[in-house]
């Protein structure tokens, strides 16, 4: 019988690339002349990151819970045929 383990590398990579991205990505130049404005868009824009994050690991979990219930679903049914089958 096959166990689901939870596995949140790829989770963890998934938002290592997502906040990369959003703090290093834009037009070119644009990081050249960092001041208050960056200060203030991460001030801004925290909110977002930390949903994303939270609705990542949510649905790990989610997905992780669904494995569980499928697996006993599965064994459910294999004990149900065997005793209608006697």
């Amino acid at each position: 019988m096959e166990i689901a383990r939870m596995n949140y590398y790829f989770t963890g990579i998934l938002i290592i690339l997502m906040v990369l991205l959003a703090f290093l990505g834009g037009p070119p130049g644009y990081w050249n002349n960092m001041d208050s404005e960056a200060v203030l868009m991460i001030s801004r824009l925290w909110p977002i990151f930390v949903a994303f994050i939270l609705l990542i690991v949510t649905l790990a979990q989610a997905h992780y819970r669904i494995k569980v219930l499928e697996e006993k679903v599965k064994v459910a049914f294999e004990l149900i045929n065997k005793l209608t089958s006697k």
